[in-house]
């Protein structure tokens, strides 16, 4: 399948203008879910985690493949991820209050990574979650640091217990200061918050499966 990249990206600069930014309510009995995907080849597998707000346990998990993706390409994450990740949220009994996605929000040239991508097209509240920092620059003076582009606060930077960093971005429909506190809260003494935790885990041990296996996937 060839992809027209410059189309890709006037997707981006489009849907970035769709994006909000506005307060999320959460509530004790708030649902939280996470997404990440794992590959073999070409082939991906997202594992989707669904929990209470705060809760350790996970209440729903979802699977979903998708064969003969994309190539990575620097800031067209959404072009190789969204396709599994589109497929696995569609079988969802129940729409979480807030998705997580392991990549970046507002953290981005365009201001449209994948956590914003996947927000604005579900039309649900986003946060992205990174181990790496793809795009912005670092105001180490405040607490915690911030990550900024063109002179605005989009994202930070937490460190965990095992003194590993996360790169938190807003992704849609949530402020920076909502991202760092549901991250936190549910961050527990893990490298990533609960709900990714589980769907990294998840996928990487799916994707392990034979190919035989997976092959039955629909």
């Amino acid at each position: 399948m060839k992809i027209n990249y410059e189309k890709a990206i006037i997707a981006q600069q489009l849907l970035s203008r769709l994006i909000k930014i506005e307060p999320l309510t959460i509530k004790k009995d708030s649902l939280i879910g996470g997404v990440d995907i794992s590959y073999s080849g070409n082939t991906g597998i997202a594992a989707y985690v669904c929990m209470k707000y705060g809760s350790f346990e996970p209440i729903e998990i979802k699977y979903a493949k998708v064969n003969q993706l994309p190539p990575y390409v620097p800031g067209l994450l959404y072009l190789r991820e969204a396709p599994v990740i589109a497929k696995v949220l569609s079988q969802l009994s129940q729409k979480p209050d807030v998705l997580l996605v392991n990549g970046h929000g507002l953290a981005h040239p365009r201001k449209m990574g994948l956590a914003s991508y996947i927000g604005v097209v579900f039309n649900i509240p986003t946060i992205g979650v990174a181990r790496h920092l793809l795009y912005g620059e670092i105001n180490w003076s405040s607490n915690p640091p911030l990550i900024v582009v063109n002179n605005e606060n989009v994202g930070a930077i937490l460190t965990t217990k095992n003194n590993n960093k996360l790169y938190i971005s807003i992704g849609h429909k949530v402020t920076l200061n909502d991202a760092i506190k549901i991250v936190k809260e549910n961050l527990f003494d893990l490298n990533l918050p609960a709900p990714i935790w589980y769907a990294d885990k998840f996928s990487r041990e799916t994707i392990k499966r034979k190919n035989k296996e997976l092959n039955t996937w629909i």
